[in-house]
């Protein structure tokens, strides 16, 4: 092979850094695993260094065959990935795939591109629809969810839907409507009750409190109490005892043990 032809084949760097490994392998012997050494880090045209270890990869829109790099090809409004398997590209954003090119994606007014680059979303106060993106019409006394699917809109509370409308839940004192927007439904507040269609205030006896904290209408005797009827009693203990995790009972202190109402040492 001539000069012009290794020069043209390597460039002119690496055809001198040749050169000089050979002149190093002809002088001396000792030069032999030196000059192996190097022409193994030799890169082929459009190579870098790898940058760990040692060796050389492509440059940005080559790839690796044989002892080269090849140009890889691509269509417009699209990049290279990097990969070294498939074709080693994929489209720019806004665009996506379609029979190896790269179509714009067709968003409609009020939409923007969702975030895997696969389509569109409409903006907050629109919905879709057949033909793009529709302004979400909300009646008076409502507001809109989170979500655009379905109407888009909840009403208010204390209203519910009746006819695309919000109309007033007929709700009796210390009640609320519920969430249940498209039910004319309310709830007691809490530490109240439905009663015949009413909310009644709820009796918490002495050493008690409210257990749910929404529909308000038990409630549970305190630390130390276990329920009786309509009563909190205390829960009396044995000597060498302690309340147990449900602070209703009492269990034995080690090493005693439960027998009938006392603990005592085992045998």
């Amino acid at each position: 092979m001539t000069i012009p032809s290794l020069r043209a084949r390597l460039g002119l760097g690496n055809l001198i850094s040749l050169l000089f490994l050979i002149a190093a392998v002809t002088c001396a012997p000792t030069g032999i695993t030196f000059a192996q050494e190097g022409l193994a880090q030799l890169r082929p045209l459009n190579a870098h260094s790898a940058p760990y270890g040692t060796g050389w990869e492509c440059n940005y829109g080559y790839r690796a065959k044989g002892t080269g790099c090849m140009k890889m090809s691509k269509p417009d409004n699209a990049h290279f990935n990097g990969s070294s398997y498939g074709e080693g590209w994929d489209c720019d954003r806004g665009f996506r795939r379609s029979e190896g090119s790269c179509d714009a994606i067709a968003i409609p007014e009020n939409a923007y591109l969702n975030s895997s680059d696969t389509g569109w979303v409409c903006k907050r106060g629109y919905k879709r629809s057949l033909s793009g993106c529709e302004l979400i019409q909300i009646p008076a006394n409502g507001h809109l969810t989170k979500y655009s699917y379905s109407t888009g809109w909840k009403c208010d509370r204390s209203y519910r839907v009746q006819a695309g409308e919000c109309i007033p839940v007929d709700a009796p004192a210390n009640a609320f409507s519920s969430e249940k927007s498209d039910r004319a439904d309310w709830q007691c507040g809490r530490g109240f009750r439905k009663q015949n269609g009413t909310c009644v205030a709820v009796k918490i006896p002495e050493n008690s409190y409210l257990r749910d904290a929404f529909s308000g209408n038990s409630w549970e005797c305190k630390r130390g109490y276990r329920q009786s009827g309509d009563a909190c009693e205390l829960v009396r203990m044995p000597a060498n005892a302690h309340l147990d995790y449900t602070g209703s009972d009492w269990e034995c202190d080690p090493p005693f043990t439960k027998k009938s109402s006392r603990c005592v040492l085992p045998q």
